[in-house]
């Protein structure tokens, strides 16, 4: 059976994807929090696998810069959820830049910027879904900055 499409669900191969959630927002996938040296800033990427990204395999964070974090997706997936958050005050934070470095030439990757039904930054100071070198595919969907 077909199945048209209705906004806000996707269909795959016909089949219509929808997600449930219960007291709150789905997580389908694994996710990882990293917190600068003084544990003001955290990062957290998270994914639609099960098992949640590995730093410096599936994404590094630099905080050269803490307030401006950079965030670069390594692996590609198509639901990677990005966000930064002052851990104080459970805010939004700035995210400094975020990029691509595909460990695999051919990898899509689908990026949001959100952190549950918060926004996923402050600000973000740049934004490069592109790579030297790279035939994958690239998107940014919903987002909350």
């Amino acid at each position: 059976m077909k199945v048209k499409q209705i906004e806000g669900f996707r269909t795959v191969n016909g089949w219509l994807i929808v997600a449930l959630a219960i007291g709150g927002i789905a997580n389908a996938g694994g996710k990882k929090c990293v917190q600068e040296g003084t544990g003001t800033i955290e990062v957290c990427v998270e994914w639609s696998d099960v098992v949640a990204p590995v730093l410096d395999t599936d994404f590094r964070v630099d905080f050269s810069n803490a307030s401006n974090p950079d965030i670069e997706l390594i692996t590609g997936n198509l639901g990677w959820i990005v966000s930064s958050e002052v851990v104080a005050t459970l805010v939004p934070a700035n995210i400094g830049s975020l990029s691509l470095d595909p460990s695999v030439s051919t990898d899509d990757f689908e990026v949001t910027l959100q952190n549950g039904r918060k926004a996923g930054a402050a600000n973000v100071g740049s934004l490069d879904l592109t790579a030297v070198g790279w035939t994958g595919r690239s998107s940014l969907t919903g987002n909350s900055v």
